[in-house]
């Protein structure tokens, strides 16, 4: 069977039809076909092409009417979901003020390496430093420094106490290390936050100074003193009533 148009003109541009048998007329400027039309196959991809068009337009109409159903009982119900929005709002900053906040303040330190001047010692001090700063992450932390910053301010808790309340990390791409304290004063926070600095880089000089040598082979200084924090850094009233509108909604829905 071949593939043919139905009729001429506008009709074979719209109609196709499967041929049982075609004939060639060939002259001297080319030839031309001339198909017979198989009417069974016709019928038959004709049949097709009404079904899907038909199934189509069905899933439209319903699609439209899921649509306009969904609409219409929000219009009636709107009052249902102004009220569990407005719950969830009021729920969840009730709820967050009834958490003590907490504030974090934080201080930076930078590291660097004793070396001479020339590149390639900066370069090895530069790694240097960087395997070091890894290794002050968890030595900030210890109970073996905190319990100096207990000494130095006098704070009613331990050591152990202090030490949770501490969270180092070194910054990305650099010897820089970031040290923040949390606590329910801002001015406590921020006093634990220095004093921890300060304690440390009295513990890490003579650590890291070698016996018989007075120059350490490296260094820690501050780069920012933590400031009183003006706002608490937990909890988020904001983002908790975001989270109470969102959870209001789905439970009007």
């Amino acid at each position: 069977f071949a593939r043919c148009p139905i009729g001429w003109g506008s009709q074979a541009d719209m109609s196709w039809a499967w041929c049982s048998s075609t004939t060639i007329r060939c002259t001297a400027k080319g030839c031309s076909g001339i198909a017979v039309a198989n009417p069974s196959e016709t019928s038959k991809i004709l049949g097709t092409f009404q079904s899907a068009r038909a199934f189509s337009n069905r899933y439209s109409k319903e699609t439209a009417v899921d649509f306009q159903t969904i609409v219409a009982a929000i219009r009636r119900g709107w009052w249902i979901l102004a009220i569990a929005t407005c719950a969830g709002v009021l729920v969840s900053v009730v709820a967050s003020k009834q958490i003590t906040p907490e504030y974090t303040a934080t201080t930076r330190l930078f590291i660097s390496a004793s070396g001479g001047n020339s590149s390639s010692e900066a370069f090895s001090g530069g790694q240097f430093a960087e395997q070091r700063a890894e290794s002050y992450v968890h030595i900030i932390t210890s109970e073996q420094i905190t319990q100096r910053v207990v000494d130095d301010l006098h704070l009613p808790m331990s050591a152990e106490a202090v030490s949770s309340r501490v969270e180092a990390a070194i910054v990305p791409r650099t010897v820089l290390m970031a040290v923040s304290v949390t606590d329910p004063s801002a001015e406590r926070a921020a006093a634990i936050a220095n004093s921890l600095a300060k304690a440390f880089i009295g513990y890490v000089q003579p650590l890291e100074t070698p016996a018989g040598q007075s120059t350490p082979r490296s260094t820690v200084s501050v780069v920012s003193s933590a400031d009183v924090p003006q706002s608490p850094s937990s909890p988020k009233i904001g983002r908790n009533a975001v989270y109470g509108f969102v959870g209001g909604l789905a439970v009007g829905l």
